[in-house]
């Protein structure tokens, strides 16, 4: 499946019950994954051992899982929900009756005294699968660490595209973040603008909005973060 190894091929129905039982009971969201997943199957094991690339820091292991979906399509707090109870890197294979997508959230293990740690899910891209028979991801880097990186930026496309690509995954996620509330007080300062009748508000208005797309600038562009717009 999606031209990954064959010997991290991995072939193991996951009951749905183990998601459900992690949900509130009588919850909207307990309905939902019971009405719209038929099945979850873990396709692959990503490991030093399945791919030859030395473990990373963080990363000893990347799974792939498909969801079968019952409905035309899955609800994406459902597929959070399944994302979150792995504690690794996992990528989704969602299959509707009417498409297949990939899906990937960037996760952090937080650990809870005296309780199972949890998976808090910090980002979360979709993008289409076209054509079921043809690779669909690469398995690039020089350990596991980067081939999660780099199976982000892979399924995130557009979203996180523009920033530098050695830029570490977690500073391009809060630099994607940052882009998107600037882009926000952007779009905002131009509504301002375009119903403002007195000239020298506009000028001031104008003069804020090319300071933001200064900072935008830099957000997109330098090697470090430390910036900021207010």
């Amino acid at each position: 499946m999606l031209g990954l190894p064959k010997a991290s091929v991995f072939e193991m129905r996951v009951p749905k019950n183990k998601i459900i039982e992690t949900l509130p009971p009588r919850s909207r969201l307990k309905r939902l994954v019971t009405e719209q997943i038929d099945a979850i199957h873990w396709r692959h094991a990503l490991s030093e051992e399945s791919t030859r690339l030395p473990a990373g820091k963080t990363v000893r292991e990347i799974d792939v899982l498909e969801i079968v979906v019952r409905t035309p399509t899955l609800d994406r707090d459902v597929a959070l929900a399944v994302d979150s109870v792995f504690p690794r890197p996992t990528i989704l294979v969602i299959t509707t009756p009417l498409e297949r997508r990939l899906a990937m959230g960037y996760k952090e293990i937080r650990a809870r005294a005296d309780r199972t740690p949890k998976a808090e899910i910090l980002a979360f891209f979709s993008t289409p699968l076209p054509d079921p028979d043809a690779p669909a991801i690469r398995l690039e880097g020089y350990d596991l660490d980067a081939a999660r990186d780099n199976f982000l930026r892979q399924i995130a496309g557009d979203a996180l595209a523009p920033f530098p690509p050695d830029l570490a995954i977690k500073e391009t996620l809060k630099r994607a973040k940052e882009r998107d509330a600037l882009l926000k007080k952007i779009g905002a300062l131009e509504n301002k603008i375009r119903r403002e009748k007195q000239f020298n508000r506009q000028v001031e208005l104008c003069d804020e909005k090319k300071k933001l797309e200064r900072a935008l600038d830099n957000l997109m562009s330098t090697p470090n973060s430390g910036h900021s717009a207010s």
